[in-house]
């Protein structure tokens, strides 16, 4: 049996777990959707710590109209993304949630865009990590080893470092 959800409810739906940090990819990134809907969501989860890694060239045409998006940049790192044989595109699209002694990961097909996240079929997986379940721990690890793979420009690496340090589970 296939059970449609709206992944944003998911998030703001998420029990008692807290996170301090998040570490989302994408191909497609619309500043305004995620400032005003995802962000929040983030920030009431207690996310303060936001690194969102996109395409390159989804990056530069973005920035083209970067004026459109005054004010929408802000509260959280954007990252351009080249692949690493320099052909192609950065498309994967994974979010992490790092919280001191647990952890949540969406893998999935959504961009984030309001098409990608609210209106269009797209399937996602859901993943927990707590000190009382771990039995997705190998996932986490998975995640967390090709997330710590990408060449990180200083920014980015002492928010990472910051987020190992306060997540006693990384």
């Amino acid at each position: 049996m296939i059970e449609q959800h709206n992944i944003l409810e998911l998030l703001s739906k998420g029990g008692e777990s807290t996170y301090h940090s998040a570490i989302l990819t994408c191909y497609t990134f619309d500043p305004i959707f995620f400032s005003t809907y995802y962000l929040p969501i983030l920030r009431n989860r207690g996310v303060s710590n936001i690194l969102v890694y996109m395409d390159a060239i989804q990056y530069d045409i973005m920035m083209q109209q970067v004026l459109s998006f005054q004010g929408y940049l802000i509260g959280f790192s954007l990252v351009r993304m080249n692949t690493r044989n320099g052909s192609g595109v950065f498309h994967s699209k994974v979010s992490i949630l790092i919280g001191e002694n647990q952890g949540l990961i969406f893998v999935g097909s959504g961009n984030l865009t309001f098409s990608g996240m609210s209106l269009n079929d797209e399937v996602w997986g859901k993943f927990e990590l707590t000190e009382k379940d771990i039995r997705f721990a190998p996932l986490f690890a998975q995640v967390w080893s090709y997330l710590c793979s990408f060449e990180l420009i200083k920014l980015t690496h002492e928010q990472v470092g910051w987020m190992v340090e306060n997540a006693k589970w990384l």
